[in-house]
């Protein structure tokens, strides 16, 4: 795997009011922060710097490993 895979796909998340595009672990360490009011942007950006509608898949994928980080803590 090489670095530039492991920070793709970026997913966009709306965290205290300002939008940014994470990788899955950070987007899941902003999900299960509670500490802000994070939620789901609207798109994900790939590799070759397509950018892609989020899907309810993309969202449960960031919501499940925000589940694991949690239960890891």
């Amino acid at each position: 795997m090489t670095e530039a895979t492991k920070l793709f796909p970026r997913y966009l998340m709306k965290i205290d009011g300002k939008r940014k595009f994470l990788s899955l672990g950070e987007a899941a360490v902003a999900y299960d922060s509670g500490l802000v009011r994070v939620s789901f942007g609207r798109y994900v950006l790939h590799e070759d710097f397509t950018v892609v509608p989020m899907s309810e898949k993309d969202k449960r994928r960031i919501s499940d490993a925000a589940d694991e980080y949690s239960a890891n803590k």
